[in-house]
């Protein structure tokens, strides 16, 4: 309805709302974790304004970008409330994921 690409939309700018709107409630103990990707690359803002397009790929990895910069941002201006972004896939290739499914089976 804005204009705005609905890839950033959902990936950046829900969970800015949100977040905002729930601080108030996240008292002392409050955390804030938002799922980033590997996949990021530098934000086109035409694209984020709905000027000009994007590919998927290419608006996801922009939007995911723009959530761990805001992340770093919110990070540095709220106090007493944790903010983390997390790739959630960044240790399933690994020595330590490899050893844990040996040792444990996933069923």
């Amino acid at each position: 309805k804005d204009g705005l690409d609905v890839r950033f939309v959902v990936n950046t700018i829900a969970p800015y709302l949100l977040t905002q709107r729930l601080l108030p409630l996240l008292g002392e103990s409050g955390r804030v974790v938002n799922v980033s990707s590997a996949a990021q690359s530098p934000v086109n803002l035409q694209a984020l304004a709905g000027k000009s397009r994007l590919s998927d790929g290419d608006a996801y990895a922009q939007s995911k970008l723009a959530l761990t910069m805001w992340s770093f941002e919110l990070a540095k201006n709220v106090e007493d409330v944790s903010v983390i972004a997390v790739n959630p896939g960044s240790l399933l290739n690994t020595n330590m994921v490899n050893l844990f499914l040996r040792i444990k089976p996933l069923n």
